[in-house]
């Protein structure tokens, strides 16, 4: 992940206005707050940890609500950055609920962003359905560099990345299967080459998915890399390991999720469940399905940047 600096934008991977465009919409923030498993895990992080007299930093605020749960708390000051026009209606809900005393609201892209003071909390949901799809690592380094204390703190700071093969059937997959057989005795074979054209970038690329229990799971499930942006903002360059399938079945390819940490005792998962949280599981698919055998082992090898 690259830094982008005011002399040197070109260097982001993503423009501020592809990133600020999805959220200028009210639907996304009221699909983020209803989480509960989010936001009440925030919630309960953000009373816990941040002190009176701390200077907060709310990094992509979006509906404020991160921050209007440190004035709760009764926090000293807090800057809430955002690029997206959202921030203006932020700001006149903190305005409604007596908020807007201590928050100072910064329409701005981060890498532009300037507060006149360091801050002692960084608090941040930049964790895309890919974990680090939102530029979740340049943002964190240059927040740490230039806005943070040297001391201050990071919430949430650690994210564990949980990996598992699976015999999970995607949409798109199921689509071009459809044509496979022949529908009221008709050959559509045509539509099957079509179906493929379609849905080929789809069957080789992560898709989000929402799934609500284990069962296409073909091992157990395994921690392959935990990222703390409090210590690093790294990625390594590959990312190996190998499972033992619990059973004969089709690897169709794995599902991933993960697990966010405040401290040893709040957190939240992605993990399959009964109740889902909005960011559901990342679905790494094989462009061709193989059979697997009880007692094989899968080995897996991946890129992370």
């Amino acid at each position: 992940s690259s830094i982008k600096t005011k002399d040197n934008k070109q260097n982001e991977p993503d423009s501020v206005a592809t990133k600020a465009k999805p959220y200028s919409n009210t639907k996304i923030h009221r699909v983020m707050i209803a989480d509960k498993a989010r936001t009440s895990t925030y919630r309960k992080a953000i009373f816990k940890h941040v002190k009176k007299d701390n200077i907060i930093l709310d990094l992509g605020c979006g509906s404020g609500i991160l921050s209007f749960f440190a004035v709760q708390k009764g926090c000293k000051k807090i800057y809430a950055i955002d690029s997206s026009n959202m921030i203006q209606l932020a700001e006149k809900t903190a305005q409604i609920n007596s908020f807007d005393k201590n928050i100072q609201f910064i329409h701005s892209d981060l890498f532009d962003s300037q507060i006149p003071e360091k801050v002692d909390v960084l608090i941040h949901e930049q964790i895309g359905v890919y974990i680090w799809d939102e530029n979740l690592f340049s943002k964190i380094r240059y927040a740490k560099e230039n806005l943070l204390k040297p001391t201050g703190t990071i919430l949430p700071s650690v994210i564990d990345f949980y990996l598992v093969p699976s015999c999970y059937k995607s949409e798109h997959e199921k689509s071009v299967e459809f044509w496979n057989a022949k529908l009221y005795g008709i050959d559509f074979s045509p539509f099957r080459k079509q179906a493929l054209k379609e849905n080929i970038i789809m069957l080789s690329k992560p898709i989000k998915i929402d799934i609500h229990d284990t069962d296409t799971f073909l091992s157990v499930s395994k921690n392959i890399h935990t990222v703390d942006l409090q210590c690093s903002n790294e990625l390594p360059d590959k990312i190996e390991t190998t499972f033992v399938s619990k059973r004969n079945d089709i690897i169709r390819g794995f599902v991933g999720f993960f697990t966010v940490k405040f401290d040893e005792t709040l957190s939240f998962s992605t993990a399959p469940k009964k109740t889902n949280t909005h960011w559901g599981q990342m679905f790494l698919p094989l462009f061709e399905p193989k059979p697997v055998k009880k007692g094989e082992k899968i080995f897996f090898s991946f890129e992370p940047k």
